[in-house]
């Protein structure tokens, strides 16, 4: 048997720091992802070029920070997962030397 203590109130509050991290990383990607693509400066063809290479780069970034606060989330629920199993299994334990 292990030593490791867990108290599910404190694994409550890190999930909801969780999700408040991805709720405030999601919000700004909102407000300001469209900021991020640039229009060319010119009709030459550097600018074009420039503004297309600047622009796939904030889609590239777009799309890590998407998968970010979806990875964030999934931490969040195996958390929260976690924390539900373990109260589950401390009720049913103490349930069953309640009867001895």
């Amino acid at each position: 048997m292990s030593d490791i203590a867990v108290d599910p109130a404190h694994l409550q509050k890190a999930v909801s720091r969780l999700e408040a991290i991805a709720a405030e990383l999601e919000r700004t990607i909102a407000a300001h992802g469209d900021d991020l693509r640039t229009a060319p400066a010119g009709s030459d063809e550097v600018s074009r070029a420039a503004a297309r290479s600047f622009t796939g780069s904030a889609e590239a970034f777009d799309a890590e920070m998407t998968k970010g606060v979806a990875g964030t989330r999934d931490v969040a629920a195996a958390l929260r997962d976690g924390s539900t199993t373990i109260t589950t299994t401390d009720q049913q334990v103490a349930g069953e030397l309640s009867g001895i």
